[in-house]
């Protein structure tokens, strides 16, 4: 049985705008958690608000990187 891809037919570009907006979606919540202070509950762990300082670095960086890419 053959695998399927589901990016068969998307080119490099197109790829690389989902990916952006994928990443600046998940670091627009991370800053909304640093502002409004929202709890970030796992089971019963509490993630510290340094998680989303890292989160937010780590996807502001991504998001810059694949929107940079993408418009060349």
């Amino acid at each position: 049985m053959k695998k399927r891809n589901i990016f068969n037919g998307l080119d490099d570009k197109t790829l690389h705008v989902i990916s952006a907006t994928v990443f600046s979606v998940a670091t627009l919540v991370h800053l909304m958690r640093l502002v409004y202070g929202f709890p970030l509950v796992i089971g019963s762990w509490y993630a510290p608000m340094s998680a989303s300082w890292i989160g937010l670095l780590a996807g502001l960086t991504l998001s810059w990187l694949m929107w940079k890419s993408a418009l060349q």
